[in-house]
């Protein structure tokens, strides 16, 4: 076989995308890619060029809630490099769910979101109770559906699309669905996920 015309791969593919990805149970990974309209709609808006924003990854701890872009249990602030398009996110918690948001500061440190990464969930850290339900692996299928976008340049109001057996909770639920009050993730009691709090 010759490869003497295969070419180059090239360091960007003009593509949005930001994907987060489990390491171990205290490290996530994160890459990502900001294509060229994203980049230009944002140096519009703040009336500078790309390369001097500052680039900042949001990591939000969304185990067991129907997160909206405003109701995480908790969230951190990572500046990375200008250059940089990866990152290792260390100190996260085993056995819980967390989504990232790669985004910038206004001038006075307002975070704005440009991108939502997929959700991911650690696994945990110690071995299962005597009794307890064991979870070899995350599913192949991911329980929580299509990515949601945050909004550019706005506050995110949208509700998360969480899927799991078939049921789908998003901005018109049935009634069956309404009860439900905690997402799906691996752990100990991910059984009460399927049931309406007493």
């Amino acid at each position: 076989m010759r490869w003497n015309n295969a070419g180059e791969l090239p360091d960007r593919y003009e593509k949005d995308l930001l994907q987060l990805l489990v390491r171990d149970p205290h490290t996530l990974f994160v890459y990502w890619e900001i294509g060229n309209r994203k980049r230009w709609l944002a140096a519009q808006h703040f009336g500078c060029d790309w390369h001097v924003l500052p680039k900042v990854l949001r990591i939000y701890d969304v185990t067991g809630v129907y997160f909206n872009g405003g109701n995480s249990n908790g969230y951190f602030d990572i500046e990375t490099t200008p250059e940089a398009n990866s990152w290792y996110i260390l100190g996260v918690h085993a056995a819980a769910t967390y989504t990232v948001d790669f985004g910038t500061y206004t001038w006075n440190r307002q975070f704005v979101p440009l991108l939502r990464s997929n959700f991911a969930a650690t696994p945990r850290d110690t071995p299962p109770a005597f009794g307890e339900p064991v979870i070899a692996a995350w599913p192949a299928s991911s329980p929580y559906g299509e990515r949601i976008a945050p909004h550019l340049f706005e506050n995110i109001s949208t509700l998360a699309q969480i899927r799991k057996g078939g049921i789908s909770l998003d901005d018109e639920q049935s009634e069956a669905e309404a009860g439900l009050q905690r997402v799906f993730y691996p752990g100990a009691s991910h059984a009460s996920a399927l049931y309406p709090p007493s």
